[in-house]
């Protein structure tokens, strides 16, 4: 249907009126909708976190027992004594790093959890994605490079931040964003 619109200058313009569209999922409208109703759900999300600090250290113990017990296997087989030591290079060397990689990141993106923290009854829980709980790899290779400075000096500075930070996060946690809570406390998680 043709109209007609007189304009303030006296003028008129002929043309076909807007057409009337009904907003799609990815109209700006919708999607903008959909964005404040995405952040008000995660204003609403309440984390609750307790230290579980003897668990934490079993589960770190644990997972580093099995680590270094094979890392001193392969020192006794392979190691190359130098002043003062014994080195580990070339493919021993790599063999180690493999090793750390899939018992602490690889079980954790496989099973949800290390071994240490599965006998702990501890999870790692993504607090990024409120969607899924579930750990990226991004945030499983954080947390555990994360690993290096927590376990300092007999775990101190882990220690220290567990029981300093809002959430009981230590510097992997923080930088990967992610908690860690005890699966036999209803309480503990995000809700």
């Amino acid at each position: 249907m043709i109209k007609n619109t007189k304009h303030n200058n006296g003028s008129y313009i002929i043309g076909l009126p807007q057409a009337q569209h009904k907003p799609t999922l990815h109209s700006p409208t919708v999607t903008s909708n959909l964005k404040k109703r995405s952040m008000e759900a995660i204003s609403k999300i309440e984390i609750k976190t307790k230290a579980n600090l003897g668990k934490r250290i079993t589960a770190g113990f644990i997972d580093y027992a099995i680590i270094f017990f094979f890392q001193g296997i392969m020192f006794f087989f392979y190691g190359k004594h130098i002043d003062g030591g014994y080195v580990l290079s070339g493919t021993p060397f790599w063999m180690v790093v493999l090793f750390w990689a899939i018992m602490t990141i690889g079980l954790e993106q496989i099973f949800g959890t290390t071994l240490g923290n599965y006998m702990s009854d501890l999870k790692p829980v993504s607090v990024k994605n409120f969607y899924s709980h579930r750990l990226t790899i991004g945030q499983s290779i954080k947390r555990h490079l994360g690993d290096i400075l927590d376990i300092w000096f007999f775990g101190l500075i882990g220690i220290l931040l567990i029981k300093n930070t809002k959430h009981n996060q230590r510097l992997g946690d923080l930088w990967a964003k992610t908690i860690v809570i005890d699966t036999t406390d209803k309480e503990q998680g995000m809700k």
